[in-house]
């Protein structure tokens, strides 16, 4: 029956995982009650496949480009025991302990998107989780940190910014992909991005701005195509369009500093800082403030690991005693080219195929995570999964083919 099929207690539970998820009741970095529904639900996921007695054919149910993050996390293990005997630094171990959740959540959840009512159930609760947020907001439970930053239910307003921007790209793309209309996407994108001024994350405005940038260019070159209108009249178009909203950005940003409108350290003072940064000292400056120094400090790590732990070794660096704020950039120099490649290769795998439509978030998400850290959240990995959504091998499908994933 279709309740036993789309509504199965390992699908129950991860829906509740992704519920449950922003809402940190302790520190960051520990197991939080979200974390534990995800436990249970790969535990009762691989409990069902050996009732069934279909834990022989494993090969049929974790698919081969999950076997290159299963091969990474094994070499992370390698490289952060070498850093536990060197330095004894249990944050090492614990290193390696995320990126195996992260894993294990990559292989259930490509498991369960075969089933077309899951894939509903994600974007629902994706939708729901950033108005939650919002409705925290308006009703004064969210909580403010920092530079009075918004956190929400966080314990970090990068923490936020990251979840909004990443449950956003997953709206899109399931949009686009089961090819519907969802015009409330447009609310529940505009109250994404109240609440990422709010948090005042650079680096997830910086994905923002180019998601939507991006989707613009696109919509006004369908435009022109239906329209025949010439390239040239297109560019000029664009050009101009460009300019306008720059100009009232410009203005935007100047009434709200000579005015002092709302917090005077908001997000667009930030922008500037940044962009100040950048002029003064160039991309090696601006690079050296997000802890990116050090990969020219130290080299070597570059090529067989840092590890990921016991950062007050790196005393040249900018930022001494914390991580390197770049997704990619900090798996290179903490664990070396080779585990290095094997992510890079099963990102390549995942969106691959994707059309220029999705291409653009994904170019939006290369640019959060050159300037954030997000590769210990589940989320993370799930967006790359979700890649797959507009592939042949993935959601789509006719005939015998698509009834069997449906029946999984």
């Amino acid at each position: 029956m279709n309740i036993q099929k789309n509504y199965r207690i390992e699908y129950i539970l991860f829906y509740l995982f992704l519920l449950i998820k922003p809402f940190y009741l302790k520190e960051s970095g520990t197991m939080q009650a979200g974390d534990v529904l995800l436990v249970l639900s790969v535990v009762w996921w691989l409990g069902g496949l050996i009732a069934r007695k279909q834990w022989k054919n494993w090969r049929n149910h974790i698919e081969g480009i999950d076997i290159l993050l299963v091969a990474f996390v094994l070499c992370t293990a390698v490289v952060n025991c070498v850093g536990v005997v060197r330095y004894g630094d249990t944050r090492f171990i614990l290193s390696s302990l995320y990126l195996a959740f992260c894993t294990m959540a990559v292989v259930v959840f490509r498991a369960y998107l075969k089933n077309s009512s899951f894939r509903s159930m994600v974007y629902g609760i994706c939708t729901f989780n950033v108005m939650m947020q919002f409705v925290l907001l308006i009703t004064g439970v969210g909580r403010y940190l920092f530079e009075h930053r918004y956190v929400g239910s966080f314990n970090d307003p990068n923490q936020l910014g990251f979840f909004l921007l990443a449950s956003m790209f997953m709206m899109s793309i399931f949009t686009k992909a089961e090819q519907k209309k969802r015009p409330w996407n447009i609310l529940v994108y505009l109250c994404g991005l109240f609440l990422i001024i709010l948090s005042k994350s650079t680096g997830v405005a910086l994905g923002l701005a180019i998601w939507w940038l991006g989707e613009g260019i696109l919509a006004l070159y369908r435009w022109g195509q239906k329209e025949r209108i010439s390239p040239g009249k297109m560019l000029g178009i664009g050009a101009g369009l460009f300019g306008v909203i720059l100009v009232l950005c410009g203005i935007g940003i100047f009434m709200m500093r000579t005015m002092q409108l709302g917090d005077e350290y908001n997000l667009f003072v930030r922008i500037g800082e940044k962009f100040e940064l950048l002029w003064d000292g160039g991309f090696k400056s601006l690079c050296a403030s997000r802890g990116i120094d050090r990969m020219w400090q130290y080299p070597w790590n570059n090529l067989f690991g840092a590890g990921e732990g016991a950062f007050y070794r790196f005393e040249l660096s900018q930022l001494v005693n914390t991580e390197i704020h770049s997704s990619f950039l900090s798996i290179l120099f903490c664990y070396g080219v080779f585990p290095f490649m094997l992510v890079v290769i099963w990102v390549y795998k995942n969106i691959r195929k994707v059309p220029l439509e999705l291409g653009v978030i994904y170019l939006a998400f290369f640019a959060e995570c050159f300037v954030l850290i997000n590769y210990r959240q589940p989320l993370f990995w799930m967006l790359f999964v979700t890649g797959q959504v507009s592939q042949g091998t993935g959601f789509r499908g006719t005939g015998k083919d698509a009834e069997i994933r449906e029946k999984m």
